[in-house]
């Protein structure tokens, strides 16, 4: 899987819209109040970067997109998760996030 590390919000989108790939954020990325469709089989892995402002549709074919928090506690502030999403924590156990559900502003997987 291609890795990338987006620093900027056209960075993310490219880096969220190739197939199978993993994209690790390190940054504060501010989304502008958009909207990224993901693509199949790609991983977000949090090390110490924050998304804000703006929705996640979560690949809706195939696989889900995965969410991996490496530890850091808020990954989000005021996002809107939608789609499939399957998330872990810390590379340790499974967080359960409902299919096509949305979630509070700042959420937490811990």
């Amino acid at each position: 899987m291609q890795k990338s590390y987006p620093t900027t919000l056209p960075d993310l989108r490219t880096a969220l819209t190739q197939a199978n790939s993993i994209c690790i954020i390190e940054h504060v990325i501010d989304l502008n109040n958009t909207t990224i469709y993901i693509a199949s089989n790609v991983v977000i892995r949090f090390e110490g970067g924050l998304i804000k402002d703006g929705t996640l549709f979560g690949n809706q074919v195939g696989t889900p997109t995965v969410l991996e928090v490496v530890g850091y506690n808020y990954v989000f502030d005021n996002v809107v998760l939608d789609g499939w999403w399957r998330g872990y924590c810390s590379d340790l156990f499974p967080v359960a996030l409902s299919e096509t559900s949305r979630h509070p502003s700042q959420m937490s997987l811990f």
